[in-house]
């Protein structure tokens, strides 16, 4: 045992329970030829570190039977430290350990009914350790005990004698109900907390079991599971994203961050440094490197008052998701625009901008968005990272809080700032279509000198190839004047790695967005080429998904902000094993993988599956009573694919309707949004209400080469009548066949139509007609 080369021969690993990030089981046993016996610890897993392939799994359990990480036997609760090796019996523990604050608090409960239901809770660690306990539910307890007649509820209470050597700290409580509470335990300002249903008995564990669910560990050509966390993107319930989150919160310290101490920091002026603003819905307003200068900027010389404390434009910054939803506003009017009653009772519309939930808060800086959780924890594996829960303020509308909850977790990692986000969407106004809008996930504000934009465009990704440069012109500082106007927007552009960068005017420097969900980016510069932190002048860039924010909805999105020199950032990049968007999509009930529709709508349907209405609307879905055509589209997320791992394309799913007979897949590849879309002939489909799989040859199709950036299915003839009822629910997209038994046709894309590329000057849906709004711009 003593040659780490020979330890993992000494295991067999048999499972592993719960996928993704977060707490995981695994059951430990001796492989063959050596004696022990089966036991199962949990643990932390960092999906970062150790993504969900097969080499991200071998690391990881090579790590784990070297003694990496810290173990607690399940069952027992005994902690294996790390630096230890595991045993191949599980160690015997006569108590469990709760650790608090970093410090072991060596814990046990005892419960009876009597006295309206008491509880003891005792502890041996080292300092002065405090107790809070509270129901999950959030009832009020009137709790007392022999020697107090009223003790606070939902507040820290100092320990007493227990009599008990081993056991010397004690908690003893009358009036605790069986039901599920919460112990929150506390030490030099710091805190740990457990959640359980107290159980009758002596002695109890005091721990919180992790919860599991049972996975086959991946390979790497795993067809993306639904539910599950993959390439930086999940959907599920709240619970499903929360364990794949750093933590858990539990204990809610909003109370003590103030206007009079806005930002809260991570990291030091020694390396990376990070800050969340209070004033601006806990965004990011400080990120600086070695103790140099803000490379966020927030318009500072723009803000405002705000209870008292003056702070920076609430539009600047940086955010892990600000959320577009439709209406979009740009046909102005009622019909066009987003309507509700705000906070004062008073019925009000949106601006052009339409439905856009902004965590800083409204356009103007009138009214800035409410945290309402806030925490701050040191975690195994991550370090210290906050955690924030937001309420967004609609940008541009009157005292509307938008019907969304923000959930952030930021941590760094070397140079990065890794960033975790949980979006919960509960719109319940009547006016939502359905439809795609372009997303900032995440936005970031760099400072006006990082002008230049900045992508991997080639075939060859993770190899160090030239950049590309999507750098618009400079733009002129105030209103701007004729030819020069204050704002200029690079338009979208699709990479061929997971990432856009802002660059500094001599290329050495750069703060790069990591996304491992999307390839799209956008830039923007405003005012000038110049400035600093506070200036008016700044940079933009963004992570910029095409999305339906219109549906109730949790989605998960995570990704990194990386900034330094330039060379380092490539060499980083490139070192990296980031699981990105594979190219095969699930769809079982509640899942749509981030696919989007455009001119027609995309929900799911009464039995729960995603169901695109291949042509219920218009050219323009704001415009009512348009003669109803086949002009809608049905897209993938944005990725970077190479075209000669997907030689054929497998569709399978229901399609219904008189009127759709043939779709094409239309594709596009790294470069400028506005160029060359690629398309195949003309696909037949059986639209008879039964599923088929679909096989779709792309070997010849024009343009099926180097990196794919998406794919898009579209009516093969766009302006064929729509009844109204053509639809498509589908079951599968990728380039695994999903069913071998079940391939109704065999399509032959390239032959049936040539395989011909069609310039467009966007894909339809976009409206490029349209003008693009300036996002959160200011003029001085």
């Amino acid at each position: 045992m003593k040659k780490l080369l020979l330890l993992l021969s000494l295991y067999s690993f048999v499972s592993f329970l719960a996928n993704g990030q977060g707490t995981h089981t695994v059951t430990i046993a001796p492989a063959t030829g050596y004696i022990g016996t089966p036991y199962q610890v949990s643990t932390i897993r960092n999906i970062t570190t150790y993504p969900l392939t097969q080499d991200g799994y071998n690391r990881w359990a090579s790590d784990l039977a070297k003694g990496t990480f810290q173990l607690t036997v399940v069952g027992s609760n005994c902690i294996i430290p790390a630096g230890t090796v595991p045993p191949l019996v599980a160690p015997n523990c006569a108590n469990s350990v709760f650790v608090a604050t970093n410090t072991s608090l060596l814990s046990k409960y005892s419960y009876n009914a009597s006295n309206g239901g008491t509880i003891q809770v005792r502890g041996s660690g080292s300092g002065t350790f405090q107790m809070k306990i509270e129901t999950v539910s959030g009832q009020n307890l009137t709790l007392s005990n022999l020697d107090n007649s009223s003790i606070p509820y939902n507040t820290l209470l100092g320990f007493g004698p227990s009599g008990d050597g081993a056991y010397p700290l004690d908690w003893t409580l009358w009036g605790v109900p069986q039901v599920p509470i919460r112990l929150t335990f506390a030490k030099n300002g710091l805190t740990d907390a457990v959640t359980f249903t107290p159980v009758v008995g002596t002695n109890k564990p005091l721990t919180t079991p992790p919860t599991t669910t049972t996975v086959t560990p991946p390979t790497t050509n795993t067809v993306a599971q639904n539910g599950s966390f993959v390439a930086g993107f999940g959907e599920g319930t709240l619970a499903e994203m929360m364990a794949y989150a750093p933590f858990v919160p539990t204990n809610n310290q909003v109370s003590t961050w103030t206007v009079f101490n806005p930002t809260q920091y991570i990291g030091s002026t020694s390396g990376l440094k990070v800050g969340i603003n209070f004033g601006i819905g806990a965004s990011w307003t400080h990120l600086s490197l070695n103790g140099g200068e803000n490379l966020i900027n927030t318009n500072a010389d723009q803000g405002s008052n705000f209870n008292g404390v003056w702070f920076p434009d609430n539009g600047r910054s940086a955010a892990a998701k600000s959320s577009y939803g439709n209406p979009d506003g740009f046909n102005g009017g009622t019909n066009g625009r987003f309507g509700t009653t705000n906070r004062d009772g008073q019925y009000v519309l949106s601006s052009s901008i339409g439905w856009n939930a902004v965590p800083g808060g409204q356009m103007g800086n009138s009214h800035r968005s409410p945290i309402l959780f806030y925490e701050r924890r040191t975690v195994a594996g991550y370090g210290e990272v906050l955690y924030t829960k937001v309420q967004p303020y609609q940008w541009g509308m009157e005292n509307v809080l938008a019907e969304q909850y923000l959930h952030t977790y930021s941590w760094i990692d070397g140079q990065a700032l890794k960033w975790f986000s949980i979006v919960e969407n509960f719109r319940t106004d009547n006016q939502a279509l359905d439809v795609e809008r372009e997303q900032e996930n995440p936005f970031i504000f760099p400072i006006g000198t990082y002008f230049r934009k900045m992508a991997y465009t080639g075939t060859s990704p993770k190899t160090g190839g030239a950049l590309s440069e999507f750098t618009s012109a400079q733009p002129c500082e105030g209103a701007g004047s004729p030819g020069c106007p204050n704002a200029n927007d690079t338009g979208d552009w699709l990479g061929s790695e997971y990432w856009g960068g802002a660059m500094s005017a001599d290329g050495s420097k750069i703060v790069a967005s990591i996304t491992p969900f999307n390839t799209r980016f956008r830039g923007k510069q405003e005012q000038g080429f110049g400035g600093n932190e506070s200036s008016n002048a700044t940079s933009y860039i963004n992570s910029a998904i095409l999305e339906n924010f219109d549906r109730p909805s949790i989605r998960a999105f995570s990704g990194a902000i990386w900034t330094g020199n330039t060379s380092d950032y490539r060499n980083y990049y490139n070192s990296q094993n980031f699981v990105t968007t594979p190219f095969n999509w699930n769809f079982t009930a509640g899942k749509t993988n981030q696919w989007h529709s455009g001119n027609s709508y995309a929900r799911l349907n009464g039995s729960n599956r995603y169901e695109w209405n291949i042509g219920k609307r218009g050219a323009d879905p704001n415009v009512q009573g348009e003669q109803p055509q086949m002009k809608g589209h049905f897209g993938s997320p944005f990725g970077a694919w190479q075209a000669s791992s997907i030689p054929v394309i497998y569709i399978k799913g229901t399609f219904v309707g008189g009127n759709i007979s043939n779709i094409r897949i239309e594709f596009k590849k790294p470069g400028s949004g506005n160029n060359t879309t690629y398309s195949t002939g003309a696909i037949p489909v059986i639209a008879d209400g039964a599923e088929h799989t679909y096989a779709v040859n792309m070997s010849g199709v024009s343009g099926w080469d180097g990196i794919i950036s998406n794919i898009d299915l579209k009516p093969n003839s766009p302006t064929d009548f729509s009844s109204g009822s053509e639809t498509f629910v589908p079951s599968y997209i990728g380039n695994v066949n999903p069913a071998t038994n079940d391939v109704s046709l065999l399509l032959m894309a390239s032959l049936l139509a040539g395989g011909l590329a069609k310039r467009r000057k966007r894909s339809l849906g976009v409206r490029r007609s349209k003008p693009v709004p300036s996002i959160k711009q200011k003029v001085s």
